[in-house]
């Protein structure tokens, strides 16, 4: 092309496209966000010789708002591409020397939407003997998808485990659990 005219004409098609697709870029976005501490029973115990549901609570999260509120309107449940789990946190409430976790031998923690189950999400196994009124439980289900139990609303927190020592009576806990939700526009 001798003609700088015909370059030039050549060329602007190539730079329109270029720059229309500047505009469109696909963000992405990681929220961690920590969802209230729900409260539940910790129910009495007779048997500690076998693994058993310990408990099952309801839980619910306005997941829209959660996310609205924490990226200033920008994103919503429209934009939401995964949502798995990042931490669990147990706490007794009003511990004393007889109910705390140090009761729990092992635990394991799964959600439960309106029709299915999610795998273990964390457990500890060879809990300590020592008194204890937090547990921090090793996630072990975060490549477990939670979206779809979470556009439900509400879902069931399970506790399955074993107990080191009966409980006679119960004693009342909260769960505070730790999420990552993936964004993207």
């Amino acid at each position: 092309m001798k003609n700088p005219k015909y370059l030039l004409i050549f060329m602007l098609p190539i730079l329109f496209l270029l720059a229309c697709s500047k505009g469109n870029e696909h963000i992405t976005r990681d929220l961690y966000t920590i969802a209230s501490p729900v409260a539940f029973n910790f129910p009495a115990i007779t048997d500690s010789t076998q693994v058993a549901d310990i408990t099952e609570f309801k839980g619910s999260t306005n997941i829209d708002s959660l996310i609205r509120t924490s990226t200033s309107s920008q994103f919503g449940t429209e934009n939401i591409e995964s949502i798995k789990i990042s931490a669990v946190k147990l706490d007794v409430v009003n511990s004393d020397t007889t109910y705390n976790f140090r009761l729990l031998e092992n635990l394991t923690v799964s959600l439960k939407g309106r029709t299915t189950p999610s795998d273990v999400l964390a457990r500890i196994t060879n809990n300590s003997d020592l008194i204890s009124s937090s547990l921090i439980l090793p996630v072990t289900g975060a490549d477990v998808e939670l979206k779809e139990i979470f556009n439900t609303g509400s879902y069931t927190y399970v506790l399955r485990g074993k107990v080191r020592r009966k409980t006679p009576r119960l004693f009342k806990a909260t769960i505070t659990a730790q999420y990552r939700i993936t964004l993207a526009k």
